[in-house]
């Protein structure tokens, strides 16, 4: 069995995507590859408006950092780790200091923005939780001050 992946929120180590965010990345590209070929058929209508070339830069600037980062990340190992430590790609469920519960998928940042379920590492929650344990009382710094959640389970779909 492969050993759990350690991830550094705040160091430059790569990009690692759970299975579901790959996929989920592979289809914004192809969409993004639909989007850039009916953009380029519009730039050849000659009364096209000015802000059909923006969007068409836009698009072809996003489809080449989709295609980037899909192309470079590594895969996160599959398998459980440690059930009783928070590792990236992990589903997470906390409890909150009022009592509610919230659950995420802590992932890489560039798979973040697939769904609202899933959080970056590098953001203030996702950092605060990885490499802590179940049990666990987590200190989470924001612009608006520091909160406490506490850590109910962490589990990694096989």
């Amino acid at each position: 069995m492969a050993s759990p992946l350690r991830f550094d929120p705040h160091a430059d180590s790569g990009v690692y995507l759970t299975p579901e965010g790959r996929r989920r990345l592979e289809e914004r590209v192809h969409q993004l590859q639909a989007t850039v070929h009916e953009l380029r058929t519009a730039l050849d209508d000659p009364e096209r408006r000015a802000d059909s070339v923006d969007a068409y830069q836009r698009a072809c600037q996003e489809l080449a950092r989709l295609e980037a980062v899909v192309e470079q990340a590594e895969s996160i190992e599959e398998g459980p780790g440690d059930p009783r430590v928070v590792e990236l790609g992990d589903t997470v469920t906390i409890a909150l200091e009022d009592g509610t519960e919230e659950t995420y998928i802590i992932v890489h940042g560039a798979e973040a923005p697939v769904d609202d379920l899933r959080i970056s590492a590098q953001s203030p929650l996702g950092a605060a939780l990885l490499s802590r344990r179940v049990g666990d009382v987590v200190a989470v710094a924001v612009p608006a001050g520091t909160y406490h959640c506490k850590v109910l389970r962490a589990t990694r779909e096989p």
